[in-house]
């Protein structure tokens, strides 16, 4: 789980702009490597900065398109890079690439409305979400589904349909986590379905808890395989009946993943994300203060929970345009690597400027001016 990710995008439903995991929206994440280096798409291309020396390069420049996500290969030598290759609106285009260590990319395919994507832990594959070219029933709604990428071969496949865009990998490569939705209510903007495993192999899919969410619906998986933490208005047994619609915000639930049993860690978490080796755990706050959250670090178990910043970033862009959340995540499991929001220029601008802290929140340290100085001229 030490390969994470950084990136924006948004797409039209009807009459609102959201970004959401069940729409076509790349969210801002950062992928750090083994060896600690963070990979950044950037206006110039893909960037590799090491905090360790301060050293920044550009390891590919998106010839021909935006740099819009990137995810180092778990062992850190290569790195799947998403490009958007079209303009604005809906139906973006984006072409899938494995970057080499010289630098170079092969495209692998191209799809629009990708969503979402992630390594499995051994290398072998990858896998997107993107959002469905039509709707498939039940669901009235294009909402993603799940490619399956044989990196080596460079072929694909589809797994599922009508999935969230969040997804993740269990411990042996053979299995996925998702979330499939079975039906959106109507008065309110949530989706009920049940949390499953995917079999890429066969495609068999196995319920492990009844699950209801909203657009920002999350959850992560322990590096054991053992628990899954999900943000979700309700978490239920598999069979359980749930209602057509539930009152109140998310919570966050720990859920163990062999008996189903789930039970409520906070009602005031946005999302929960495992350090790499499953020690502790990085909670973001559901509730923002002038459009930056709190971020807090517990065990893993989500015990003992400590506020460690409050500048968290919580979306990019402003208004109503070109917005999509941003994730933090771990460099380690004693360093958190986020998104502060910095005022410039009097009180009507503001950056995002890239900082770490340590799981104590001592150490805090501003990397932005090093990147930007690092890649003047390039």
């Amino acid at each position: 789980m030490l390969y994470r990710r950084y990136r924006t995008c948004l797409w039209l439903l009807p009459l609102v702009l959201v970004a959401g995991l069940f729409v076509g929206c790349l969210p801002v994440e950062l992928s750090v490597s083994p060896s600690g280096e963070v990979l950044i798409p950037r206006a110039e291309g893909f960037v590799v900065y090491s905090p360790a020396d301060g050293s920044v390069k550009v390891w590919n420049d998106a010839a021909g398109g935006q740099a819009a996500f990137a995810m180092y290969s778990p062992d850190g030598k290569s790195a799947l890079a998403i490009v958007e290759a079209s303009g604005g609106g809906m139906g973006k285009s984006f072409k899938v690439m494995l970057i080499g260590a010289d630098g170079e990319a092969t495209e692998i395919c191209s799809r629009s409305n990708i969503t979402y994507a992630q390594w499995s832990p051994d290398g072998m594959y990858a896998t997107i979400t993107r959002v469905a070219d039509q709707q498939v029933e039940p669901v009235d709604q294009n909402l993603p589904e799940m490619i399956l990428i044989n990196v080596a071969e460079g072929t694909t496949k589809k797994l599922a349909s009508n999935v969230a865009g969040i997804h993740r990998w269990m411990p042996d490569s053979k299995k996925l986590v998702v979330f499939q939705i079975e039906r959106k209510s109507e008065d309110a903007n949530q989706y009920a379905g049940k949390l499953m495993t995917l079999d890429v192999a066969s495609g068999e899919m196995v319920a492990l808890a009844g699950m209801m969410g909203e657009q920002d619906a999350f959850f992560d998986v322990s590096p054991d395989g053992k628990t899954a933490m999900v943000t979700a208005l309700k978490v239920d047994a598999a069979n359980a009946e749930l209602p057509d619609e539930v009152d109140g915000k998310a919570k966050l639930y720990s859920l163990d993943m062999t008996s189903g049993a789930s039970k409520e860690i906070s009602d005031s978490a946005g999302f929960a994300m495992y350090s790499p080796k499953g020690t502790k755990m990085l909670i973001g706050a559901s509730e923002e203060q002038d459009g930056a959250i709190a971020l807090s670090v517990a065990a893993a178990d989500g015990s003992g929970m400590k506020k460690v910043v409050d500048d968290a970033a919580k979306q990019t862009g402003g208004g109503m345009g070109n917005q999509a959340t941003i994730y933090p995540t771990w460099m380690d499991d004693e360093t958190v690597l986020y998104l502060s929001k910095h005022a410039v220029y009097g009180t009507a601008g503001a950056n995002l400027v890239l900082t770490s802290v340590k799981a104590d929140g001592s150490g805090r340290r501003n990397h932005q001016g090093t990147i930007d100085v690092g890649l003047q001229g390039k």
